[in-house]
């Protein structure tokens, strides 16, 4: 699990701003989202932590401005 945790640096994840075809779901968030998924803790990052399907490449990490987490 730990190979697929991932920082947004530029942007918040969502359509668009994430590899296509690849799942990925929030397991921390950002604070502006805090009142919106009170299940998930509130991240100390800008954009939050999101977990994929499967580790991303240094290219797709690069194009999308992830970062590997932690």
């Amino acid at each position: 699990m730990l190979d697929r945790l991932y920082r947004p640096t530029l942007r918040p994840a969502g359509y668009a701003t994430m590899p296509p075809g690849i799942k990925w779901s929030f397991v921390e968030v950002p604070m502006a989202m805090a009142s919106l998924r009170r299940d998930l803790p509130v991240s100390i990052h800008l954009y939050g932590v999101v977990e994929t399907d499967r580790p991303l490449t240094n290219d797709e990490m690069n194009r999308f401005a992830l970062v590997s987490h932690p």
